[in-house]
This record gives structure tokens, C-alpha cells and sequence, in this order.
């Protein structure tokens, strides 16, 4: 195998004998040719839509930065739609003293985050609020459809991301395994038809598709509560053991 690195691919273009793939390589145009082509760019890349396979349907906005913490050793969630309306935000610490901060929202999360970063240098837990921010969309729907002629689609690209937390390293590395598997046979068969193709799909969607479907009208339900609402879940999730319950299933397999 060869693994091209920093080559930004530009274009892909599908034909009947094979696929070509255009690439920026140390600044001049390259091109690559193959059998079949995995698209796994991640949210936001135009690659899927240019052969045909559309947008996503739902997204968010991410902003995060990496700010340095006082006397924070532990994960801190916080909600409100102060904060991070119909979603959340976090303070995660990395390397001490170093940690990221960031939150998840449909409008101005650059905004929401400078806000909470003002927030937390009242309260001490940082010791500036001169922070790079970064943003990323996160997908809350997948694609209508995650494969073609000589070509899947796996990853945030595709939409195989939790709609609740926006989480995606195990839905990604799970559809990446079954991506994987079916071309083999493909390649095998050499049919690499849409036809042929179309089992990734039914196979991600028979592993993933309903726990996504109701994951993304849970999201949904949560954006419309208010904050009293929200603390009054808590409050119940926490009288019933079901916090403690949720921590053992994490963590004990």
C-alpha cells in the first residue's frame, strides 16, 4: 500500500473502468487512479456531493478552544440555553494545565463560547480568556444514500455520528469495518456496482439505523425543552440510580 499524505483531494471522478482521483500534492495537481474509492473527509467536504450523493440534512456548529485551567482535574458538562442553547458545552481537561473548552449550537457558537470562556475567568477556573477558537459542523442525519458506482461513503461525512453527543469515533470505526468487508467482496467478485455496493448500507443501517433515528428525535425533543425542564430530568435521573446505572454500563463491558 502506498499512504499519499498532505495531498488534498480536489475531485473525483467515477467511470465505467475505474475511478480517477485529483489531488493538490506539494502544490502542483496530481492524479491517482483505482478500482473503488472510500470518501472519509469528514463533515463538511463537497466530495460526496459531487458524485451525486447530495448533502446532509441536519448539521450543528462546534466552537472550541484549548484555554489554560486552575485546579480542574475533571470532566465539567454544563447546559442552559444561556450556554449552549438546545445543546451543551464542556470543559475537558487534556494535558494539565492545559484543557479544551467547547460547546455544540444551531447559531453563533463562536459567540456562546466567548461567552462561557468570560464565564469561567470569573469564576477562576481559567487563567485567560485569549483563546483560539476553532469551528467544525457535526452531522445529526446521515446521507440519503452512502454508496455508488465503485464508491462508500463511512464517517462524519456520511452522517454515522451520534445525534445526541455528536460523538463519532465508534459509529465511524464500526461502519469503516463493514465499508472494508464489502468492498473486499467486491474487489473480489470485481462487481463494483451501486448494486453490488448497496450491502454497506443495509448493513450499517440494520446495525445502526434505528438507535439513529431515535437518537436524532431525542435531540430534537431536548432543543424544545426549557431549562427547568432539563433540571427537572436530571433531577429524576439522579433519584432513580439511573446516573449510576448509565456510569456501569460505560464502563463495566
Amino acid at each position: 500500500a502506498q499512504y499519499v499524505l498532505n495531498s488534498p483531494v480536489r475531485d473525483i471522478e467515477v467511470g465505467d473502468d475505474g475511478v480517477r482521483v485529483e489531488a493538490a500534492r506539494q502544490g502542483e495537481k496530481s492524479n491517482f487512479a483505482a478500482r473503488a474509492v472510500v470518501i472519509a473527509t469528514g463533515f463538511g467536504s463537497r466530495l460526496a456531493g459531487g458524485v451525486g450523493l447530495g448533502k446532509i440534512g441536519d448539521f450543528v456548529m462546534g466552537a472550541q478552544a484549548e484555554v489554560e485551567t486552575i485546579g480542574v482535574d475533571e470532566i465539567e458538562i454544563y447546559f442552559g440555553q444561556e450556554v449552549a442553547p438546545g445543546f451543551f458545552a464542556w470543559l475537558v481537561p487534556t494535558s494539565p494545565p492545559k484543557a479544551l473548552v467547547g460547546l455544540l449550537s444551531r447559531r453563533s457558537p463562536g459567540l456562546y463560547l466567548k461567552r462561557l470562556i468570560s464565564s469561567l475567568l470569573a469564576q477562576g477556573k481559567i487563567v485567560s480568556d485569549e483563546a483560539e477558537v476553532s469551528h467544525r459542523g457535526i452531522s445529526l442525519k446521515p446521507l440519503a444514500k452512502t454508496y455508488g458506482w465503485r464508491l462508500v461513503v463511512v464517517g462524519g461525512v456520511a452522517g454515522q455520528v451520534k445525534p445526541t453527543t455528536g460523538g463519532g469515533i465508534y459509529y465511524g470505526l464500526l461502519c469503516a469495518d463493514i465499508a472494508a468487508n464489502n468492498l473486499h467482496r467486491a474487489l473480489e467478485a470485481d462487481d463494483l456496482s451501486a448494486r453490488n455496493l448497496a450491502s454497506y448500507e443495509r448493513e450499517w443501517k440494520k446495525k445502526l439505523g434505528r438507535e439513529l433515528k431515535i437518537g436524532y428525535w431525542a435531540r430534537k425533543f431536548y432543543e424544545h425543552l426549557s431549562d427547568k425542564q432539563v433540571d427537572r430530568i436530571f433531577d429524576i435521573i439522579k433519584s432513580n440510580g439511573i446516573d449510576e446505572a448509565l456510569l456501569k454500563k460505560m464502563f463495566i463491558k
